[in-house]
Formats: structure tokens, sequence, C-alpha cells
């Protein structure tokens, strides 16, 4: 048998159980028949479950092959999620025999069906057509019922834009595969069919919805370039059609020509004031281009129009969330979302929006809570499952319960494509627990996923630089830049990485570009002083320091390199002042601390105290068992006590933390090498 594809068909009604629990048995039975005549086609069904009157089923088709006498499916039935479901697996089986040029078939609506979507529509405005006979409204119920009018036209085009884009789906594939779809009639097996609607075959159309449908179709396919032309063409031919105005706006937004895009949603707005839909697109075109200031206003736009509905509202509201995360103002974001959350209190969206301002707060406990509540909403999520799940990760970190966290993170990345999002938390896990070639792939996952994803490469630079391989960090950091240009921790490092590879003039350039984006950003003239340190100019580097020190008299990582400097120029007791300062203002996990006792076990060494050489450099591994030169310190001095079984441990340890092409791994053979005769000659003595 062939391999098996596996169409999954999902809904959910809300209504009558009885009703609800009938109608689903007949659709079921009805996808079944279709299917019998079909040895190799494999039905599944998950029994009908109700919680608290709501209905879920599961059907699956296991479709080895299409044959030519497949017969077509006509659908029938009730409730508009599963009309709208089984088109699209229509659309999945159509597909599929056109990719095998087999004779397709005709999908059929009944047209009773298709209109029974409407009724409730019909039933809305006949009500309001009995309130406008009645009486004379006043200004405020005249707004009110503008609103719902406005409503119902939203509605309305809603749907005709998902009809259109089905239609085009269809179209084209017809086209792709080069096929001439004939108007079969239907099975002689099928019973006699009602007047029905055909969709999108051999449909006349006019010039303006040919190009308007043929937009429609490329965006649904993600072809924003080619719907944008399309629809430029309808335009035209019809000024005056907002649909495809507004439609263009959106490819522009969709594509990246976030100004074009802000230029069109103005001119609908010139044209048509009380368009709120067009307010909600440019805001949310604003927002892209972080013109905060008029996306704000554009969301207030649509708040204050009596003519904008609960989903318009609604999405205004979000947007507005999503304003304030950019402006770092969490607090005002949760308002936002729980308003949207209070205007349809069914919508997952402001629930899971509320679960991530409380994920990146790093309140991991509230977020579990919120995407629980997503899930109870949107059952089955993958996406907000695995949101859960890293919410569940960090909070098992926070509690070094690094095992659990890595499983659960392997559970995230077993569902694939996982976001790549996960894939850099998964590498900043196997970083902090010490795995960095681990990291490094987690890394490099995240950037194959998404080669946009900018944080990813920042952080291949970070690894690739504790891995001690400044030319792959470099060229890490580089692709970083090239999304943010003016980050100034990327430029600091960046110049750190020239200074390692001794190119000491780009070194200089990248510290000082740094430094002048942020005058209190003490690091890239901390690193500059390093640099006249290490090229001996150390009146230069006083005056670094003495910069630093100003603006910060307790800047740990400037004592640090100020008491180096004092042990290089063998002051040595002014050096372990400096450096037992730069231990007290340092944090226990802050590089300063890790370096500080370093140098200090430098300074130790050179006057001959070893012991406490030795423990100044074992409290920096105590802090940062990672750090590759303590551990070949530590190596040198166990080595030259004579303790060759400890030197030997310090001496792998840098090699399982250096970068396979890291130059100093061959430094470190050559001592294991020599470790080797040394204890040869004491074995033969």
């Amino acid at each position: 048998m062939a391999k098996e594809r596996e169409i999954i068909f999902q809904f959910r009604l809300d209504d009558d159980p009885a009703k609800n629990n009938a109608a689903i048995e007949r659709f079921l039975r009805e996808l079944e028949r279709t299917w019998e005549k079909n040895e190799e086609v494999r039905t599944e069904r998950e029994s009908i479950r109700a919680e608290g009157g709501t209905y879920e089923v599961q059907f699956r088709l296991y479709v080895p092959k299409l044959s030519t006498d497949s017969r077509g499916i006509e659908i029938v039935g009730t409730g508009e999620e599963e009309y709208d479901q089984l088109f699209e697996l229509a659309i999945l089986v159509l597909e599929e025999r056109l990719q095998k040029k087999e004779i397709p078939y005709i999908m059929r609506a009944s047209k009773e069906r298709f209109t029974a979507g409407f009724e409730d529509l019909h039933m809305k405005l006949d009500e309001i057509d009995e309130v406008l006979k009645e009486k004379k409204l006043t200004e405020a119920e005249r707004k009110e019922i503008v609103a719902e009018l406005s409503g119902i036209v939203s509605k309305l085009d809603f749907l005709a834009l998902n009809i259109r884009l089905i239609e085009d789906r269809i179209v084209e594939m017809m086209n792709r595969y080069e096929l001439e779809i004939p108007k079969s009639p239907p099975s002689a097996a099928s019973p006699a069919p009602q007047p029905a609607v055909d969709f999108a075959i051999n449909r006349p159309r006019d010039d303006f919805v040919q190009h308007f449908s043929a937009g429609s179709g490329y965006f649904d396919l993600g072809l924003y370039k080619e719907a944008a032309e399309e629809f430029a063409r309808a335009i035209a031919i019809d000024k005056k059609d907002f649909g495809a105005r507004t439609n263009l706006a959106w490819a522009y937004l969709l594509d990246n020509k976030i100004d074009a895009a802000i230029d069109k949603f103005h001119e609908i707005l010139k044209a048509r004031p009380d368009y709120v839909h067009a307010y909600n697109g440019l805001g949310y075109a604003l927002l892209r281009a972080d013109r905060l200031f008029e996306a704000r206003t554009a969301f207030q736009k649509v708040l204050e129009s009596p003519a904008a509905d609960k989903n318009t509202r609604y999405f205004a509201h979000i947007n507005l969330g999503l304003l304030y995360e950019k402006e770092n103002d969490p607090d005002r974001a949760i308002r936002e979302f729980e308003k949207a959350g209070a205007l349809l209190p069914n919508n997952p969206d402001a629930y899971f929006n509320i679960a991530n301002v409380y994920y990146n707060l790093g309140l991991y406990d509230e977020a579990e809570r919120k995407y629980k509540k997503t899930l109870e909403l949107k059952p089955g999520s993958i996406p907000v499952k695995h949101y859960l799940l890293a919410a569940q990760a960090q909070m098992a970190i926070q509690d070094r319960s690094f095992d659990k966290a890595k499983t659960l993170y392997q559970q995230i990345l077993a569902d694939k494509p996982a976001e790549p999002i996960f894939y850099n938390n998964f590498g900043s896990l196997l970083e902090k627990i010490g795995d960095y070639h681990g990291a490094l792939d987690a890394y490099k996952d995240a950037t194959r996923l998404d080669p946009s994803y900018a944080i990813s490469y920042f952080n291949l630079g970070y690894i690739c630089d504790r891995m001690m391989n400044a030319r792959r960090a470099i060229s890490y950091y580089k692709k970083f830049l090239e999304f943010h240009p003016d980050d100034k921790i990327a430029l600091n490092n960046l110049g750190w990485d020239f200074f390692v590879l001794g190119e000491n003039d780009k070194a200089i350039y990248y510290y000082k570009k740094a430094a002048a984006l942020d005058d209190q950003f003490t690091y890239p003239v901390n690193n500059l002083g390093w640099l006249y340190i290490k090229t001996g100019k150390y009146e230069e580097a006083a005056t670094c320091y003495a910069q630093v020190l100003k603006k910060d008299p307790k800047n740990a990582l400037a004592y640090n390199d100020l008491g180096y400097l004092y042990y290089l120029k063998g002051m040595y007791d002014h050096a372990i002042v400096e450096l037992k300062k730069s231990i007290k203002f340092a944090k226990k996990d802050d590089v300063a601390y890790v370096y500080a006792y370093y140098h200090l076990g430098l300074v130790y060494h050179t006057i001959g105290k070893e012991d406490r050489a030795l423990e100044a450099f074992t409290q920096a591994l105590a802090t940062d068992d990672k750090y590759v030169s303590a551990h070949e310190k530590v190596g040198e001095l166990y080595e030259s006590l004579g303790n060759f079984k400890k030197a030997r441990e310090h001496y792998k340890r840098c090699l399982e933390l250096l970068d396979t092409r890291s130059s100093i791994r061959e430094k470190i053979h050559s001592k294991l090498q020599s470790l080797s005769s040394k204890e040869k000659s004491k074995g033969a003595l």
C-alpha cells in the first residue's frame, strides 16, 4: 500500500445537544459513505463527548491514493462549522487528486444549506426594521443601529472574502496543474441532488472580479507582492471599491512595505473617514513602523467610533496591548488585553497575550495560569501548549531543576516545527548547564527555522566567545547587527573579538562606536582600557578607568582592570587593594567577580604565595566552572606542586570547554603531553 496521508477533520458546536448530536452523526455517516467504495481508505472517528453542552468530534481519513471512480462530496447537514471544515477537507482531497492528474469531481453545496447560515442576519434586519417603523430614534439609538448594521456589513465582507479565497485556491490549482475541470454529472449511486451552487468552476467574471479574486488567491498563498499587483489592477477598474483598496494596503503591509501600506490606509481614510477597519490597519502598520504615538491615535479612533462593532473594538484593544508591550508598559498592556477579553470572552487570543506578557516578565506561574485558561478556550492548540510547557520549563530552571526543564523543552521540540523562540530558550538552558556544543546546535536550529530570528545570532556569537572562537563570533555578531545596527552590546562584543584576534584598529572603532551610543554604557570604555593595557599604553588605560569610575564609583570591572594594570606595573600591593575593591562591589554572578579572583590569583602566584593563588583561582571556578583560563592556571599550579592527577583533570576540562577549532587547544594538548612525560619520569624514579 502506498504511504497514507492523514486528513484530520475536527469541529465544535455549541447549540442544542440533541440537535447537534443528530447533525454530527448524519455528517459523519455522509463522509464515511463517500469513501465506502475505496477499500484502501481507512476512516477513524472518536466518540462524541460533551463538556458543558459542547460537543466535539474528530474524524480522520487515511488516504493512500484517490482513484478516478471516487465519488464526489455533497455538503449536507446543519451547522456552520461543519460546512466550513468539510469544505477545507474537500480542498485537500481535490488538491491530492489534481497532483495525480486524475479526473476531478465537482463540489456542490445545497442552496438551502448554503443560505441557512444567513437566517440569523435576516432575522436581525427584521428586528431593526420593526424598530425603525415604530418610533423616531434618538441620536444615541441611531448611532447604536448604525453600529449594528455596520457589524452585519463587516460580517458579510468577511464571508465574501472567504468565498473568494476558496474559489481562487481552486482556480490556482487548476492553472498550476494545467487542468480543465469538466462539469460531471453526479454519480448514479448518489441521491438526487438539490439545486446547487457551483464554486469556482467556469464561473464568468468581469475584469474587476478577476483581478480581485486573483489578488485574494495570492494573498491566501502568502504571495503578497503578486497580491498587491492584482489588487492594484482591480482598483484601476473601480477606484471606489474599498475592499480592494484595503486589501492592497494589507498586502503592502505583509510584504514589509510598511510606508506604502501607511500611505494607502491614509488614502482610504481621506476618502472615507468613518471606515473603522482602515483605522485598525493603519494603526497596526504604524505599530510595525515604531510610530507608536500615531498608532495609538489610530486605535483610539476605532474605540471612539459608534460604527465599530465588538470584533473591530476587540482588535483595537489587542493592538493597543501590543503597543504598550513595545513601550515596556506591561500593566497597561494587560489592561488592554483584559478589555479585549471582556468584549469577546470566548476568544482565546486576549488570554494568550496576557500570558505572554507575564512570560516576558519572568512571572512564569502567572503565565502558566493564563496559558491553561487559553487552552480551555482553544483545546488542542499546539502553540499554546508549547508556551505552557515553556513556562513550566522556566519555572523548573528557577528551581534549578535543569533535567526537568530539559525534558520539557525536548517535549516541545519533538513537535515539528516548533517556534524559534523555543530552540533559542533551549540553547540558553544548555549554555547554563555547560553544554556549549548543544547550545550552539540549538541556536543554529532557531536561525534555520527563521533566518530573521536575530537574538539567536547574538547568542551564537556569545557562545563562540565562551568557546574562545573569536572569528566565528564576529560572523554571528555581524549578522545580528544587520537587524539591529545600533545595538551597543553587540558592537562592544565585536570590538572585543577583534581585539582577541589582534586587529586593534577595528576593535577601537567598535568600542568607540558602542560608547558613543550611550554615555552611561561603560563596558566599551573599560574594554578600550584593557586594549591599551595589552598594547603597553598604560597611561591611556588609566585615563579610561578614571573616566569610568568618575561616572560609576562602584564599577567592579574598572577596579578589576585597574588592579591588573597595577599588577603589570609591578605595584602588587596596589593591585591587591584594587582587586579586593572589585570583589567587594561585584555581584557573585558578575563577570568582574570571577575576573578579580583570577587576577588576584595571578598576583599571589607572582609573589610566591601559591596557596593563596590556588585559593583565588578555585574561588573564580566556584563561580564560573567554565572559565578556561582559570582551569589552565589551576592545572599549572597543580603541575608545579607535583599533583599530576589534579593537573590533568583541569587541562581536560579546558578541552571540553574549548571549541574544536580554537587555537588554544594545541597549547593545552602540549601541556598534557608534557604532563605525561613528567608522569613517566616520576614513575621511572
